[in-house]
């Protein structure tokens, strides 16, 4: 888990992970799961866009700018993610929360 937290700017594969921890992917995948309940894929899209809401409510950085920032190859893939996490796209975010702390879900 703090190898993807300190890289999640890095596109890393699965075998990526897997091989720099010492495990083959399924059973990185596996013991994954069980612990956190995700994927390694889902927790590294949850720690991306836990981190665009940051920079979303203490920046004036565009979402462009915060998806590359972020690790997002593209602005649809930052904005499919965002959406698909939070309901709202980035915009629609930044506006509806402006003023609000975000919310401390993976710590």
């Amino acid at each position: 888990m703090r190898l993807i937290k300190n890289n999640y700017v890095q596109n890393m594969s699965l075998n990526e992970i897997a091989s720099r921890v010492g495990v083959s992917r399924f059973h990185l995948n596996r013991i994954f799961k069980e612990r956190t309940g995700y994927t390694p894929r889902i927790y590294l899209e949850r720690i991306r866009v836990k981190k665009a809401k940051e920079l979303l409510l203490t920046t004036v950085f565009n979402s462009t700018e915060i998806g590359y920032q972020t690790g997002y190859q593209s602005v649809s893939s930052f904005y499919n993610a965002f959406k698909r996490n939070t309901g709202f796209s980035p915009s629609q975010f930044r506006a509806f929360h402006s003023g609000n702390t975000v919310n401390q879900e993976l710590d």
